[in-house]
């Protein structure tokens, strides 16, 4: 996972997931989640910023192996449904470490840009951790970073930008 909703894998993307939620105060009362995941076929994307290299599952799996839609399906709504029931019995803490163990950011440096095209750098800096609510810390700087585009920074040294 790239912050917070790339799906990655060898620094190629293979998809993303979206989740909007409504709540009231504290409660939370609805959630829509939709998931994009290329299983098959490498799509054809031009590569940016953001998006430098994609890739499909399928060439991430042995040739001996199925790779199909309906097995990738029943595997991730196997998936979701267990963590779902980890969610509601007051698992999240658990949730929240398996996310931070499997993020590829923490610990590298990002650019965050304003959410448009072609939007502004709006921070810079190492990953030093993930909030509860999921927002960035970025070594100095005070307050988190709870939205906007990453982008992975190369060379750190030089300012050269792309995904690892």
């Amino acid at each position: 996972v790239r912050w917070v909703n790339d799906i990655v894998l060898e620094g190629a993307k293979l998809g993303g997931v979206l989740l909007r939620s409504w709540s009231q105060g504290t409660l939370l009362t609805e959630a829509l989640l939709g998931l994009g995941l290329d299983v098959e076929q490498v799509p054809e994307v031009e590569p940016d910023r953001y998006v430098p290299q994609v890739a499909a599952l399928r060439s991430f799996v042995r040739a001996d192996l199925s790779c199909t839609l309906a097995g990738v399906a029943r595997a991730v709504l196997f998936t979701l449904r267990a963590r779902l029931d980890a969610l509601c019995t007051g698992h999240y803490d658990a949730l929240l470490d398996d996310y931070r163990r499997r993020c590829t950011v923490l610990g590298r440096p990002v650019a965050i840009h304003e959410d448009a095209p072609e939007g502004r750098e709006v921070a810079r800096g190492r990953v030093a951790g993930i909030t509860d609510d999921l927002a960035l810390r970025l070594d100095g700087r005070e307050e988190p970073v709870r939205g906007g585009r990453l982008i992975e920074i190369q060379d750190a040294a030089n300012g050269g930008e792309g995904s690892s």
